[in-house]
């Protein structure tokens, strides 16, 4: 998690300030980078490790809404901003699976579950092709990552 100094400085001032005031701005932001690796490494342990009473009180709808948003903050830009994109696409993807896994509980006969989940991998497919996009019109590569579930690498 951040240090006590680094939330202090991040709440006060925004990057750009931080980098004119530093003495160190490079130092600053690996040290930055570290604790915020630190810091999602530690929650994604908890959402693995926690059962699920405990996981509700944690990641309620509030914080992840909250956490969802500040990383989608330019929603409406006229932009292209393919790393969101691909975030989007991402937790799309988990939302997509769960949602699958659970409307399969609650509709075990497949011939019933189909329309329904084929409709959310649709709408996945949509994302996915609308992340290629973005980033062939950005020019940036698209790299393959490993899928948390099995390890296999993807390209999203």
């Amino acid at each position: 998690m951040l240090t006590k100094g680094t939330r202090k400085k991040i709440t006060k001032y925004d990057w750009s300030n931080i980098v004119k005031r530093d003495k160190n701005p490079i130092q600053t932001w690996h040290r930055l980078r570290r604790q915020i690796d630190i810091a999602i490494e530690d929650l994604t342990l908890l959402a693995k490790k926690l059962p699920d009473d405990k996981q509700e009180e944690v990641f309620t709808k509030d914080k992840i809404e909250k956490l969802a948003y500040a990383l989608f903050l330019n929603i409406g830009s006229q932009e292209l901003e393919p790393h969101r994109t691909l975030l989007a696409t991402v937790l799309l993807r988990a939302a997509v699976d769960q949602c699958t896994s659970q409307y399969r509980i609650l509709q075990p006969y497949l011939d019933l579950s189909r329309p329904v989940t084929d409709n959310l991998h649709v709408a996945l497919q949509n994302c996915l092709s609308i992340t290629h996009q973005v980033y062939a019109e950005s020019r940036k590569p698209l790299r393959s990552h490993k899928c948390p579930s099995c390890g296999k690498r993807i390209r999203i």
